[in-house]
């Protein structure tokens, strides 16, 4: 599952939504005090440590493994490793591993891929760029990339790729405009809307008689945290900590064990379903076919955890499993054009699930709870200094403050706007000012350049008359 949240601030404005160019970094200001490890397990019952300390986020594809780390990297082992492309990527964000592909967030929100099939994605444009998170269809089967399905900051998921069986994957709910996590896999998606309900399409499950059946009954106001799916089954992690599972009963995929309490996470294989406590323990059930699905002994303190088609992977850090989130990329700042739409992200790691809370100036703005700040229409008043605190049950992180900056004028209706004619000495900068009060009184309004003949328009008496300019050297 892949989180993503955000929120809306919506003024009026005659322009159409264009979003600025984004400017996220990795921070490097903060100290990263915790080591990670690794584990991966699974296939013929083998367990390996991947000796990665640095371990922000972890995504288990198809016969690999990929490990997105502090500094920005992404370390890939397992099979597929050896297709290349990962060793290329840098300032990467967030991470999705596939089947013979994977897909990347990097810090300017764009799209960045590995794998056998990264130069044949062919993503269309709005897939391209102002991408908040990804995730990847790793249970196909087949000897191709099965689907990739991205979340842009306005809320919208995007899917392309294969189609298999035309099951609908690309039609997603033309109301689907607040989303804030999604899932793919090879017959349908989800995703989590911002009030915390979920929402899915595709065909839902194969059940091998060339049939399909829907995917999780979406019962009355059940709020989740975390949702994920693959070919035979879904998964949803509820906001009381229950996991709610459905799909086919052959595998015991969809048997939760009476354990499985005070779950802040989910992930689903192929044939198993595997869980993340609020304490660090990791608990798996399902089809063992593969011999050794079964959460290894000794396994604790776990802060993330991915279920591929063939193996799962969890991230443990027992000092990070009980400790406040760590920002491991920070808001950065930014400048806007008026009447355009802009947006602030930050990606923490730490135990799930993370609660946000924005600031401009040092003030709370309202509602302003989640991982992305949407900022739909920019005025002049969004100008300011922003920052978020992430908090979870262990405590909170502040981010580093991001300023954002507009230019532009923003016009809503006709006006006059005053010019005055200047001309002075070449090479020579003079002080432009204005009286309104018939030279009583002056106000400066820039530096400008002597020129032999140029107009200079006041913005700032937009629709005011009588008014007297002069240039002072």
């Amino acid at each position: 599952m892949i989180l993503s949240q955000f929120v809306y601030m919506k003024i009026r404005s005659l322009f159409a939504v264009f979003f600025a160019i984004s400017s996220l970094f990795v921070s490097s200001n903060a100290m990263f005090a915790f080591e990670t490890r690794v584990i991966e397990w699974g296939q013929d019952g083998q367990i390996t440590d991947l000796k990665i300390n640095d371990a922000v986020a972890v995504s288990s594809g198809q016969m690999s493994v990929a490990v997105l780390r502090r500094n920005g990297k992404v370390t890939v082992s397992g099979y597929w490793a050896t297709w290349g492309g990962s060793e290329e990527l840098r300032d990467i964000v967030a991470i999705a591993s596939g089947e013979l592909v994977g897909i990347a967030v990097d810090k300017n929100q764009n799209l960045r891929s590995w794998g056998m099939y990264r130069d044949k994605l062919n993503p269309p444009d709005l897939a391209l760029h102002d991408i908040v998170a990804v995730a990847a269809d790793n249970s196909t089967g087949f000897n191709g990339p099965g689907h990739q399905l991205v979340l842009r900051a306005d809320g919208r998921p995007i899917a392309w790729g294969l189609n298999w069986f035309y099951t609908d994957l690309y039609n997603i709910p033309t109301d689907l405009v607040d989303a804030i996590a999604i899932s793919a896999s090879f017959y349908y998606n989800m995703a989590i809307r911002r009030n915390g309900e979920f929402v899915q399409w595709g065909k839902g499950w194969y059940v091998f008689d060339d049939s399909f059946v829907s995917t999780l009954p979406p019962p009355q106001n059940l709020k989740v945290v975390s949702v994920s799916n693959n070919s035979n089954h879904a998964l949803a992690a509820t906001t009381e900590g229950n996991v709610v599972a459905c799909g086919n009963l052959y595998n015991g995929v969809c048997n939760v064990p009476p354990n499985a309490k005070n779950i802040v996470m989910v992930s689903a294989g192929t044939d198993f379903s595997v869980a993340l406590t609020e304490s660090g323990e990791v608990i798996t059930w399902g089809n063992d076919k593969w011999g050794g699905f079964k959460t290894p002994a000794g396994l604790k303190g776990a802060i993330a955890i991915s279920a591929g088609r063939d193996s799962c992977a969890a991230i443990i850090c027992e000092e990070l499993a009980s400790a406040a989130p760590y920002i491991y990329a920070q808001p950065g700042s930014r400048t806007a054009e008026m009447g355009q739409s802009t947006y602030f992200v930050v990606y923490p790691t730490g135990m799930p699930p993370f609660s946000y809370q924005w600031y401009r100036n040092n003030t709370k703005i309202a509602g302003a709870k989640s991982q992305v700040l949407y900022i739909e229409n920019v005025r002049p008043e969004h100008a300011g200094e922003y920052k978020v605190e992430v908090a979870n049950k262990h405590g909170a992180m502040m981010s580093e403050p991001a300023t954002l900056n507009t230019k532009g004028i923003l016009l809503d209706s006709p006006v006059y706007v005053p010019c005055t004619l200047v001309f002075g000495e070449p090479g020579v900068n003079y002080m432009l000012q204005v009286s309104t009060d018939n030279g009583i009184t002056w106000k400066n309004l820039g530096t400008v350049p002597g020129t032999p003949y140029s107009w200079y328009y006041d913005y700032s008496n937009i629709d005011k008359y009588n008014l007297l300019y002069r240039l002072v050297k």
